[in-house]
């Protein structure tokens, strides 16, 4: 055999799983992978062995607490591994050091490098504890987005793929443009092998994001402007993605939003077209109509889904009009735009689907009755959006008509770009 039909067997012998190969880090293959993964499981196990006789196991000598306090959160140096007993196994060789085994962890993701991290040069999320829980985030404006798994061909929801939301947090770090640190052990923040914060910088602004495993998905939260969302969505997707490929997974999960009728086990699917995104809920038989504080997540808002629930994209309206459309109208913009319109009020309680069968029928409370309707909307949460009201104009032209005008040429407003 020659050098590359030499290389070629190596790699084939690797993806069947049958040795280490992994040329581009280190000119060395491992025919038994047993003495990596008892370093690393020895290196775990100091953050949950606590008896004297099981640590002497481990470590040559106990540790200092603050290292293994440090560790607890995930930090540590490259001289912790020289203090484990497996060390003479892994280090035997001269070929293979201590050097080249950060290296290795570092290509393959398990572990990420920090600057300036005064309780350790690297960080491990496998070495973190456990959530258990529940989770709390009120300050988010953005619903959260939902990352769900299901099977290609009978749509099953799957679990989400055991290892990979730790290997995802570690791409995210390495993504160092945008997430710049891991916030502090506080109430406030998720440090966990499954729920984690990172800080994240766009346009020279610290926000949060909040990343939670749910078995069946990954909750996503973003605490900072909404108009980053869609980023915050590329760059997990992106995360996602190659934790995938570095797993030889399938690319099998879909974006998400929790449904609204409260079933535990319905997902609101978000399915992307050319024209802008449908949802299809996976079990009840007519999906849900999705609020606008769900869509900040998406360049792009809804069209109408399978069962006609959603709005459709009107392909004539700019792109600011267009981001406009699933925004929620303020009461103030919406009494400018109705107050010549008022009389017609019970025709937009109808469409807006509020009760308006309690509100007396005289000609001097219409301004009042009119109030009341956008109110009972705003409070009902159900798609309050400026798509919403629009198709309620375009359903009744003859009455509204005049209204429909207003609200177009006010979305092109600067004020409108402004507010909204």
């Amino acid at each position: 055999m020659n050098e590359e039909d030499t290389k070629q067997a190596l790699r084939y012998f690797h993806d069947v799983s049958l040795m280490l190969y992994y040329p581009k880090v280190i000119n060395v293959f491992f025919i038994d992978s047993k003495p990596i993964l008892e370093i690393l499981s020895q290196l775990l196990a100091l953050t949950y062995v606590t008896k004297i006789d099981a640590i002497a196991l481990i470590t040559d000598e106990p540790l200092p607490l603050k290292i293994t306090n440090n560790l607890k959160e995930g930090f540590f140096n490259e001289d912790i591994f020289e203090c484990l007993k497996s060390k003479s196994v892994v280090f035997s060789l001269p070929e293979f050091q201590l050097c080249d085994l950060i290296r290795l962890l570092l290509h393959l993701n398990i572990i990420t490098k920090l600057e300036d991290e005064p309780k350790g040069h690297y960080f491990i999320p496998y070495a973190l504890p456990s959530y258990n829980d529940l989770v709390s985030i009120k300050e988010a404006n953005a619903k959260p987005l939902l990352i769900v798994w299901r099977e290609e061909k009978n749509k099953e929801i799957l679990p989400v793929p055991t290892g990979l939301f730790p290997l995802t947090i570690v791409h995210l770090l390495n993504l160092k443009e945008y997430v710049t640190e891991i916030p502090p052990s506080t109430p406030e923040y998720y440090k966990f092998r499954d729920a984690m914060s990172l800080k994240v910088v766009f346009k020279g602004k610290e926000d949060t994001l909040h990343l939670i495993n749910c078995y069946t998905h990954i909750e996503v939260y973003f605490t900072g402007p909404t108009q980053h969302c869609p980023l915050v969505r590329k760059l997990l997707t992106k995360a996602i993605d190659n934790s995938s490929d570095a797993m030889h997974l399938k690319h099998n999960y879909v974006n998400a939003f929790a449904c609204p009728s409260k079933r535990s086990s319905c997902y609101c699917i978000v399915r992307p077209r050319e024209d802008g995104n449908i949802v299809n809920c996976t079990i009840c038989p007519v999906s849900a109509t999705i609020s606008s504080d769900h869509w900040y997540w998406f360049e792009s808002g809804p069209v109408e889904n399978d069962n006609g629930t959603q709005m459709k994209h009107n392909n004539n309206q700019s792109p600011d009009e267009s981001l406009l459309l699933v925004k929620k109208p303020g009461t103030d913009d919406l009494m400018k735009l109705f107050i010549d319109s008022a009389a017609h009020y019970m025709i937009i309680g109808i469409g807006l689907s509020v009760n308006v069968t309690d509100l007396t029928p005289l000609p001097h409370l219409t301004i009042l009755n009119l109030i009341q309707v956008f109110q009972r909307w705003s409070d009902s949460n159900n798609d309050v959006t400026w798509a919403k009201i629009l198709k309620v104009c375009q359903d009744f032209p003859n009455q509204l008509g005049k209204a429909e005008a207003k609200i177009n040429k006010f979305l092109l407003s600067p004020e409108a770009r402004d507010k909204y």
